[in-house]
């Protein structure tokens, strides 16, 4: 947990950081706007390091495969964090990156807090639930993902975490259907990857796309081949890992 939190926070800042360096040098941004561009791609997509892994052919060995799918699934929360609030000192006048702090601090704890609680309170709920019909197990799940995005997002908290939490306290729990409500949620999963790339894929332009391509492409090879390593290898330098499996978490 340590290294995965450590990569999702730490990995995602640093990784922010070098590509807004980039970007002041080579495309002249100001220091803020570098650090927004380097926020939106800094994190992992969680959904494809998660189809990765599970391809019958990839085998990871000891904490690997954890690791990298804890990391992958808690960066998002951060990467969202940083982005909403550069937005914030982008558009308003005065604001000061100090005030930023005492909000990180509030979304992740009760981001946290609210998808453990919730998590295991969910469990408890279905497990003493006696539905007749099996279907309504599956709304009883969408009715938790609905109350946990919605009470931390009402309560200040970040509910890209608490959601995450309570899926992982969920998921390694025993309760009633267990194995077709993951049935269930899998082929969820996939149909909205599929629907967001699909909604990403008709809003970009053909048209606009060559002008930046080969700054684009340029980006893409400084944070794959520098940023993100050094990120990682920041991150974990107290780790001890080897480096193959370095450079795992670097993909």
């Amino acid at each position: 947990m340590a290294r995965g939190l450590a990569l999702a926070t730490v990995g995602v800042l640093i990784t922010a950081a070098l590509i807004a360096l980039f970007a002041m040098i080579v495309l002249g941004f100001s220091l803020v706007e570098g650090l927004l561009l380097g926020a939106v791609i800094s994190s992992t997509d969680a959904a494809a390091v998660f189809s990765v892994l599970r391809m019958k052919d990839v085998h990871l060995t000891g904490e690997l495969e954890p690791l990298i799918e804890f990391e992958s699934g808690t960066n998002d929360p951060m990467a969202v964090f940083l982005t909403l609030g550069l937005v914030t000192l982008l558009t308003t006048p005065g604001a000061s990156p100090v005030s930023l702090l005492p909000l990180f601090v509030q979304e992740m704890a009760l981001g946290t807090a609210l998808g453990l609680g919730i998590g295991r309170g969910a469990v408890w709920v279905i497990n003493h639930l006696r539905l007749k019909v099996d279907g309504l197990y599956v709304i009883v799940t969408l009715t938790v993902v609905l109350l946990v995005y919605g009470a931390a997002a009402a309560l200040g908290g970040s509910g890209f975490l608490a959601v995450y939490l309570a899926g992982i306290v969920m998921g390694n729990s025993d309760f009633v259907h267990r194995r077709s409500l993951k049935g269930f949620h899998d082929g969820l999963a996939w149909i909205a990857q599929i629907v967001m790339f699909l909604t990403l894929g008709l809003l970009v332009f053909p048209s606009r796309l060559i002008p930046v391509a080969g700054v684009a492409l340029l980006m893409s090879a400084v944070l794959i081949f520098l940023a993100r390593p050094i990120a990682v290898l920041v991150s974990l330098s107290w780790a001890r890992m080897p480096l193959r499996e370095l450079c795992w978490c670097h993909g």
